[in-house]
């Protein structure tokens, strides 16, 4: 079986999720105002959450490169 890469996968998820939302909005027993207010607000709090979580990575990977380079810095004085 071929190996799909990451960037395969995200744009099936994609797609499928875009396809879903088509369907969802054509079914939707409110009216089109409330449905894209809705969306808007969905919108902009998965934004806010990603972005949030975005920024709770950056800050771990930076603790580790920082704790990387003090563990070097301790290795290299040690052999010294």
């Amino acid at each position: 079986m071929a190996e799909r890469d990451a960037s395969t996968d995200v744009a099936i998820f994609l797609a499928g999720a875009a396809f879903g939302a088509g369907v969802a909005l054509l079914l939707a027993p409110q009216s089109g105002r409330k449905t894209r207010r809705l969306i808007q607000k969905k919108g902009q709090d998965t934004l806010d959450y990603v972005a949030g979580k975005g920024h709770d990575i950056y800050d771990r990977g930076k603790e580790l490169a920082d704790d990387a380079t003090r563990f070097a810095e301790r290795t290299i004085k040690s052999v010294m």
